[in-house]
């Protein structure tokens, strides 16, 4: 009995020998030591320019204007300690020099400032079932955010990381996440002060063979005493709490039936304060190959400052190809409970699409119909109803609609995503009415940064007491001639018809026709050219319209490996009884090229010019952007102009910068 025993024990002490052997014979084992060094030089260019004029509000023509020289070394180190597996380290960093000048037509000044970037991440078991992750990192850049500003950031972000896996596949059970970030910066426009904790816990369920899920728990604080130069600062304090539950489980022989759940709950304290919980069960059938269905459910309840609302919706629907995908045929019905304290509401709605494809040797027909029922049962208990931040960008001037009916102007108040500063209505932004529809029109003077995300509260008219009915009708024929010609004609119908009860707004039925062409030709040694054509005669109870749009291209090959488009568009909205109608002109070039190995330029130009409202609305950008690469040596240049002008109020800005990087 002793022999078979100690055979057992030598050939398994022999195989541990052994494949700790192989596992270490490519790695040292030491208490230290650097696997590889990386060291990046970078000199970098930045100007930055605006000059505004503001002829409406009595306001003097401003300029401001900002460079600024960089150079930064940075140096990272990889390395271990005792072993790959057991702590994997990258740490270095490196100074940052910037000499900054700033000019306006109140004040200039300059100076010369000195920074340490640091960065140190430390992977600890990552082969285990339980790594985790320890990182720091200081950065001093400057970048351009997604608001066309270019700012100089410092961020400081430090966290952990905590993992507890599957031994037999290697997939997280619990996830653990714990991270501060500060972040400071400038632009000649606007200043950033924000900080955030935040920390979660996810733990994975296994549910069986065929289901998985997950709870995961989201605590988040944010400060920020961020915004524009021109506006007073309030600091504003979030905290949000997050609890997420998922389930996901497969049923039938082929695991047909996709069976989801989704529940939430979130509270927040302020900007705004709300609570809110919501459950979507959902199931996706698929019946046959041409056959599937869907079953959908939601239940909503928030809260937030001034209003109570609770929602139940179901949705069901089934898909249907009789054969070869020509035909499809669909069918959906819905219906929602909507509570308030301004108003509550029924919601029933059924319809039908028909869609058949039929194919001949020069072209292809597709012809589609949809047909619609629904019945609405609105008991309002006020006049008026509350939206709160409701979130849009402003782009250059373009107007952009909110999203409900009937508005009340003088409730509008728009803010930045913070919360620390209220936008002031005809220097900041404007408002446009035309018909039931407002939308907000960023001032180019003002305090909105062109591509700044804001959030906007306001009220609108409930419309009253009512039942109605609705009958939606669309027909619509497609003829498509490969991928070079396409047409289209469409007729819409909606019919309201009032049941019962004294609606204070028109119930607003509609009628819509719209035809429209589309080609895009090749010739001649890559030579293209094409257009479009839309046509729309669109009547309602309310605001009228005839609208036209067309536009033409050509596209060319050129010299340098590269390729032009020239571009032309018109769009004129004529709307009944609105003075605020569209007359758009706009024009382009979209210049792409490679001067040389390893180098790519793109040239874009656009100028837009609409004199239909009741205040002329421009635009006028121009971009270059030029990048090299040769070796360890990267050259990247951008140049950029843009002008937005409403009325007499105009702004234009000129940035430039051109960065030089050497890897080692």
């Amino acid at each position: 009995m002793l022999r078979p025993k100690l055979n057992r024990l030598l050939l398994a002490s022999t195989g541990a020998l052994i494949f700790l052997s192989t596992s270490t014979r490519s790695v040292e084992i030491t208490p230290f030591r650097i696997t590889g060094i990386e060291t990046e030089l970078t000199l970098a260019y930045f100007f930055d320019e605006y000059v505004s004029t503001d002829n409406a509000n009595n306001k003097n023509n401003s300029y401001r204007s900002g460079n600024t020289f960089q150079e930064e070394l940075d140096i990272l180190i990889h390395s271990y300690i005792y072993h790959p597996n057991f702590v994997l380290l990258d740490f270095g960093g490196g100074p940052v020099f910037l000499q900054n000048s700033y000019d306006s037509d109140l004040v200039n000044h300059s100076t010369n400032e000195q920074f340490f970037n640091f960065h140190a991440k430390a992977n600890i078991l990552k082969e285990k079932n339980y790594p985790f992750t320890l990182y720091y990192d200081r950065n001093f850049s400057s970048s351009s955010a997604a608001t066309q500003d270019r700012m100089l950031l410092e961020r400081s972000r430090y966290g952990i990381d905590f993992s507890l896996k599957n031994p037999f596949v290697m997939a997280p059970l619990l996830d653990i996440r714990m991270s501060s970030q500060q972040t400071d910066g400038s632009s000649i426009q606007r200043k950033v002060d924000e900080a955030s904790d935040q920390a979660s816990v996810v733990l994975s369920v296994d549910l069986g063979p065929n289901g998985d899920g997950s709870i995961g728990y989201y605590w988040l604080k944010e400060q920020s005493s961020s915004g524009s130069y021109g506006l007073p600062i309030a600091p504003t304090s979030r905290t949000t709490n997050t609890l997420d539950i998922q389930a996901e489980h497969t049923f039938g022989e082929n695991r047909q039936i996709l069976f989801n759940n989704f529940f939430t709950y979130k509270k927040q304290d302020s900007r705004p304060s709300m609570e809110e919980i919501s459950y979507r069960p959902s199931i996706n059938w698929t019946h046959a190959e041409n056959l599937t269905s869907y079953y959908r459910y939601t239940f909503r309840d928030w809260t937030t400052e001034q209003t109570d609302s609770q929602s139940n919706q179901l949705n069901l629907g089934v898909s249907y190809y009789p054969f070869d995908k020509r035909l499809h045929i669909s069918a959906a019905a819905k219906a929602q409970n909507y509570q308030a304290d301004a108003y509550n509401q029924d919601y029933l709605n059924g319809s039908l699409s028909l869609s058949y494809l039929q194919e001949f040797n020069l072209f292809n027909i597709r012809y589609s119909t949809n047909w619609a029922v629904d019945r609405t049962d609105r008991q309002a208990a006020s006049d008026q109803a509350q939206i709160f931040s409701e979130h849009h960008i402003l782009n250059n001037t373009t107007p952009a609609a909110l999203s409900r009916s009937y508005v009340i102007t003088g409730s509008v108040k728009i803010s930045n995503l913070p919360s620390t500063q209220v936008y002031v209505e005809n220097i900041d932004y404007r408002l446009i009415v035309s018909g039931d529809t407002t939308s907000i029109q960023r001032i180019p003077t003002g305090n909105i940064v062109d591509g700044e995300e804001v959030q906007v509260d306001y009220s609108y008219e409930t419309g009253g007491t009512a039942v109605f009915t609705s009958i939606n009708q669309r027909y619509r024929i497609d003829l498509n001639r490969g991928q070079y010609i396409r047409a289209f004609a469409q007729y819409h119908n909606i019919e309201r018809s009032l049941d019962e009860g004294s609606p204070t707004l028109p119930l607003n039925s509609s009628k819509s026709t719209k035809v429209g062409f589309n080609f895009d030709l090749p010739f001649w040694d890559e030579w293209s050219f094409g257009g479009r054509s839309e046509l729309e005669r669109y009547e309602d109870e309310i605001v009228p319209y005839d609208s036209t749009q067309y536009g033409l291209y050509v596209q060319m090959p050129t010299p340098l490996n590269g390729r032009l488009r020239i571009f032309a568009d018109r769009e004129l909205v004529d709307r009944d009884g609105s003075p605020e109608d569209t007359d758009l002109t706009r024009w382009g070039i979209r210049y792409n090229a490679s001067p040389w190995r390893r180098s790519t330029m793109s040239i874009n130009v656009i100028d837009e010019e609409d004199t239909g409202g009741t205040k002329l609305r421009s635009n006028t950008s121009a971009s270059l952007r030029f990048d090299w690469k040769i070796r360890q040596l990267k050259v990247t240049a951008n140049a950029r102009y843009n002008s937005n002008s409403i009325g007499d109020s105009d702004r234009e800005r000129t940035r430039f910068d051109i960065s030089i990087s050497r890897r080692f």
